[in-house]
């Protein structure tokens, strides 16, 4: 794996750290506002698309510090994840929340499809940089 020498703060790891704590927030809630959510039973899409967005800032974020596309996007998927998975955590504790499986899995599958996401608008610089 290579890496870039650190070059310090960058705007995607503050964006990224700023939206885990407001998922953070939301977990604490024992029943977040229907406004937010007005579609029911939509929970894994909500997860989903709350961790592609995660994905995609993380991923951003490791492109400051890592060199490879592949490396990028999987750190950004298993630390996203692994958030998720800490989410999950968390949420077993707030009364009137519980932890599921699915949701890791909607955390997860969101997560990778951010990060590719991030991947294929970014995938020019990459081949231009190896050129």
């Amino acid at each position: 794996m290579t890496q870039k020498p650190l070059r310090g703060w960058n705007w995607e790891a503050g964006a990224a750290l700023l939206f885990m704590g407001v998922i953070f927030f939301a977990s604490s809630r024992s029943q977040l506002p229907s406004a937010l959510f007005p579609i029911g039973n939509m929970d894994k899409l909500y997860h989903g698309l709350a961790f592609a967005l995660l994905g995609w800032l993380l991923a951003g974020a490791f492109s400051h510090w890592l060199t490879s596309a592949y490396w990028i996007v999987w750190s950004a998927t298993c630390s996203a994840t692994l958030y998720g998975f800490l989410d999950e955590f968390h949420q077993s504790f707030v009364p009137g929340r519980d932890s599921s499986g699915g949701d890791l899995i909607a955390d997860a599958i969101g997560a990778l499809i951010g990060s590719l996401i991030w991947w294929l608008t970014m995938r020019s610089r990459f081949q231009s940089s190896k050129e």
